[in-house]
């Protein structure tokens, strides 16, 4: 059986330019790269605000550029609902989260025209790379009451229970 999943919601129409925050990385293949951070597309990252449509807008810019480097800031706790961050994205594309993402407590907390099904999915995203010191909090507590059944992903491995894995 397969789900696809729509994409978010388009984003503003012109979105801020990457981040003259960080200018180099010693990383990439050409010694710079541009970073996208997500408190430049309007993320409070004060533990409580829907960060949600900075974070889809600041994907949408980073992935149009090559090498670029969406950046979750450490000095911030980012909440984010369901959301699909669709590509594909240009080559040497990093997810780097340094902060915490986490989603509202739970998923009657969420707006209701969000899936209670899914948190983050990355669709399309080949190649992309996610690094960082920070934490990817899920809170997976308030999911383990829920009924659900294990996903499949690749050669048949069990997922956990909120993991999507979309080709």
């Amino acid at each position: 059986m397969s789900h696809i999943s729509q994409p978010p919601a388009p984003s503003p129409a012109e979105p801020p330019s990457p981040s003259d925050e960080y200018s180099s990385d010693s990383n990439s293949s050409s010694g710079s790269c541009s970073v996208f951070n997500v408190r430049s597309f309007g993320a409070v990252g004060n533990g409580s605000s829907d960060d949600t449509q900075a974070f889809r807008s600041a994907w949408k810019a980073a992935c149009a550029v090559e090498s670029a480097v969406l950046l979750v800031p450490s000095d911030g706790v980012f909440t984010v609902t369901s959301t699909i961050f669709s590509g594909p994205c240009l080559p040497g594309f990093v997810l780097q989260v340094d902060g915490v993402l986490m989603p509202p407590d739970g998923p009657n907390c969420w707006p209701t025209s969000d899936s209670r099904r899914q948190w983050v999915v990355f669709y399309r995203a080949d190649g992309m790379t996610l690094k960082g010191e920070g934490t990817i909090e899920g809170n997976g507590e308030e999911w383990r009451s829920l009924p659900c059944k294990p996903h499949r992903g690749p050669n048949g491995s069990t997922l956990p229970a909120r993991a999507t894995v979309l080709r």
